[in-house]
C-alpha cells in the first residue's frame, strides 16, 4: 500500500508533538492529502479507534501488548 492509496481512507493521527508532524511528512513527500478523521494524544485511545473502523492510523513503535 502507497501514501497516495491511503488519502482516501480516514486516518486517526496520533497528535503527540514531533510523532504528528513526522506521520504528515510521509503526505508532504507526495503532495496528497491525508483524510484525518480523528486526533488523539493517547496510544490506546488510537488503538481503539483503529479497532472500531474509525480509520487507520501510523505509529513509530510496536506496542508491548496486543489487546488495548
Amino acid at each position: 500500500m502507497t501514501i497516495e492509496d491511503l488519502a482516501e481512507h480516514a486516518m486517526v493521527l496520533l497528535d503527540l508533538p514531533l510523532s504528528a508532524d513526522y506521520f504528515l511528512s510521509f503526505f508532504d513527500a507526495t503532495a496528497v492529502k491525508p483524510y484525518i478523521s480523528e486526533r488523539t494524544r493517547d496510544m490506546a485511545v488510537a488503538r481503539s479507534l483503529v479497532a472500531n473502523g474509525f480509520g487507520y492510523s501510523i505509529v513509530n513503535f510496536r506496542p508491548v501488548g496486543t489487546l488495548a
